[in-house]
């Protein structure tokens, strides 16, 4: 989503491109006039590391105005900017270059408008399977084995058509999940925001915008495939809020995104501020922690993927308990379907957009947990909600089959510190089976007491309840405001 009378802060600029090196390379800058608003530049995502490579530092930007050593460039950064010469652009933005790299002023002022460095290039070139930025761009490769060819044939005498040979399988997405780059974090948003992108790999060139997928042997285009690139098109927004479309687009988003790795885990919100930035210019909608105000309070119901060990970020402040950006690991937002009203058990009452406390209307029930045999599948111990009023004695003499049979499952985020009693509250109910067999069930937040007060608590997990007596305990107790930290 392209913003408006806005330029980058910095960009690099050559005249020209003289046997393979850029004539007159400098940085120049907005604020000294040297190009305008609307300036036609593209952006370089690449993995790069702090050793040997020229980074605009306080100590050298009068320097790197008056000239730059392409020399002293990293092979990415010089591939970049022959690819984009060679599109007949002469500006890039690179953030080696484009950020003062030992400024925290600067780098916080240019991490805020990643959104728009990005959303307003005109293309995005990518180092997709280059290790290091040692590496580069372009690779060394056989170029018969993605050659197409097209052949006319006649079908009869009367008539003839031209057609494009090329391979039944389209591997436009996996090569675009599945190459080096794809594997950061930081990269995510780069990617989805920027309108258009070219990748670089060892195999071929691919190309991504809004619109399409393909690559050199699928010129025309790929077949199929989600193209989660696509939300941020502008005339998709009244689409999306008609058929309800948001909650199920965060939650790819979200998905998609904890898959991917962070050098720094403090890190976790501030590599998707770009894309939260410009979700809140389509929708209106007040971001908290990274979940959205009008997904609340189902989204609070989210989970860590089973296949992956749990581990919490609580210690490093990254973010309060009930944002799924305070654990690693893949996460999914959960049963974002329910919709209607009734089927809410709890309610949001306030936030504030920098606040790090929700505060919901709900029931409040405290239950015991007991723990059972390792899920034979994903070889992790199974838990379930038991009384309050449960004996040692009674938990202790659970069999096996007990925990087979038992309709109440409790998902621990973190299980290394778990108190004995802890606190549920439902958020909502929903019904499952077939048609004339359909029963219920409640899902909600497995909650601590935390240390200011009875009606303030952290998130250890969720739940799941069929049982009908352990749903009667859930809602039984009157509702109350509590604070989520």
């Amino acid at each position: 989503m392209r913003v408006a009378d806005w330029r980058p802060t910095r960009l690099i600029h050559w005249s020209s491109v003289i046997n393979g090196v850029p004539d007159s390379l400098v940085l120049c800058e907005a604020s000294r006039g040297e190009y305008d608003v609307g300036v036609p530049y593209m952006t370089l995502s690449h993995r790069w590391t702090t050793d040997s490579q020229v980074l605009l530092q306080m100590g050298n930007l009068d320097t790197l105005r008056t000239g730059i050593d392409v020399h002293g460039l990293k092979r990415s950064v010089q591939d970049a900017i022959l690819l984009a010469n060679h599109l007949g652009c002469n500006y890039l933005w690179v953030d080696t270059l484009s950020i003062v790299q030992d400024d925290p002023v600067d780098l916080e002022r240019e991490i805020s408008q990643m959104d728009k460095v990005y959303s307003n290039a005109i293309c995005n070139i990518a180092a997709s399977d280059a290790s290091t930025n040692d590496e580069g761009c372009f690779f060394a490769r056989d170029a018969d084995q993605i050659r197409t060819a097209f052949v006319s044939i006649n079908a009869n005498s009367s008539s003839s058509a031209r057609h494009l040979l090329r391979p039944t399988r389209d591997e436009t997405q996996s090569a675009l999940t599945t190459c080096l780059l794809e594997s950061r974090a930081w990269v995510f948003q780069e990617r989805l925001l920027a309108p258009r992108a070219v990748h670089c790999t060892t195999t071929q060139l691919y190309w991504e915008c809004r619109e399409v997928e393909a690559s050199e042997t699928h010129p025309l285009g790929a077949v199929g495939g989600r193209r989660l690139k696509a939300i941020f098109r502008e005339d998709s927004v009244d689409l999306m809020e008609t058929v309800n479309l948001e909650h199920n687009l965060w939650s790819m988003v979200v998905s998609e995104y904890t898959q991917r790795a962070l050098t720094f885990p403090i890190d976790k919100l501030r590599a998707l501020a770009g894309i939260s930035a410009v979700w809140r210019r389509l929708y209106g909608d007040q971001y908290l922690s990274g979940l959205w105000r009008s997904m609340l309070p189902a989204h609070l119901t989210w989970s860590i993927s089973s296949t992956e060990p749990r581990r919490v970020l609580r210690e490093q402040s990254v973010a309060p308990s009930w944002s799924w950006a305070s654990t690693e690991g893949s996460v999914d937002l959960g049963l974002s379907g329910v919709r209607k009203e009734q089927d809410y058990l709890a309610t949001f009452e306030s936030a504030r957009e920098n606040d790090t406390v929700l505060r919901l209307r709900g029931c409040v029930a405290q239950l015991r947990w007991a723990r059972g045999p390792e899920d034979e599948y994903f070889g992790k111990p199974q838990f379930i909600l038991v009384e309050p009023t449960a004996s040692e004695a009674s938990v202790a003499s659970l069999t096996n089959e007990d925990f087979m049979l038992a309709k109440s499952s409790v998902y621990f985020d973190d299980t290394r510190q778990i108190p004995k009693l802890i606190h549920c509250l439902p958020i909502y109910r929903m019904d499952y089976g077939a048609p004339g067999r359909r029963r219920e069930r409640v899902l909600g937040l497995v909650l601590e007491c935390g240390d200011k007060g009875e009606d303030r608590y952290h998130r250890l997990g969720t739940f799941e309840a069929q049982d009908p007596e352990i749903r009667a305990l859930l809602l039984s107790p009157p509702e109350t405001v509590v604070e989520l930290a």
